[in-house]
């Protein structure tokens, strides 16, 4: 059996939204946004070297990722700022603290409201993981941060490796079914 506290801070709101950012979309949408902008790049180059033009297309083109970068940090941002205001209304302005215990299921005890809840590891579809931070991605839209330095019986590399062993025992019985 696995034993974790994590107090939830701005900080792992932060984190935990920059992880699945990466995640979800991130090293795709940074890659096509490379390879779209090195093919216009090289494309206006040479059309105005054929047609001897002196337009600022080029200026343009090279400004657009780093306004897309930029409008990428902002709604980042504010989608952290969102959390954190979430977090603040249900918590009454408290860190939320959460004692997760990792054996037969996950059992979440939310220590600031007292609500208990049980998740099914058939249910996890992803892990994910962050500098400071465990992210199990759960089906219905539910996400558990978990942090790394917060176990106090088991660690969490053995952790990791026991939930992804649980989840592919659930994937291997729903497959023989």
């Amino acid at each position: 059996m696995y034993t974790n506290e994590t107090i939830y801070t701005e900080n792992d709101a932060r984190e935990y939204n920059i992880a699945l950012w990466r995640h979800r979309r991130g090293m795709g949408l940074v890659m096509f946004l490379v390879a779209l902008q090195m093919v216009l790049t090289i494309g206006l180059i040479v059309l105005e070297y054929l047609y001897q033009t002196n337009n600022n297309y080029i200026s343009l083109l090279l400004g657009a990722p780093l306004f897309c970068g930029g409008f990428f940090a902002l709604m980042t941002y504010i989608k952290i700022k969102l959390e954190r205001k979430r977090l603040q209304i249900i918590y009454h302005g408290k860190d939320p603290v959460f004692i997760y215990e990792i054996d037969n299921n996950i059992v979440e005890h939310n220590v600031t409201t007292g609500g208990n809840t049980i998740y099914e590891y058939s249910h996890i579809y992803k892990i994910v993981e962050s500098k400071n931070l465990l992210i199990l991605m759960i089906k219905g839209s539910i996400v558990l941060s978990i942090k790394k330095n917060g176990f106090t019986q088991g660690s969490w590399k053995d952790c990791k490796e026991f939930i992804s062993q649980k989840c592919k025992e659930c994937k291997e019985k729903g497959s023989h079914s």
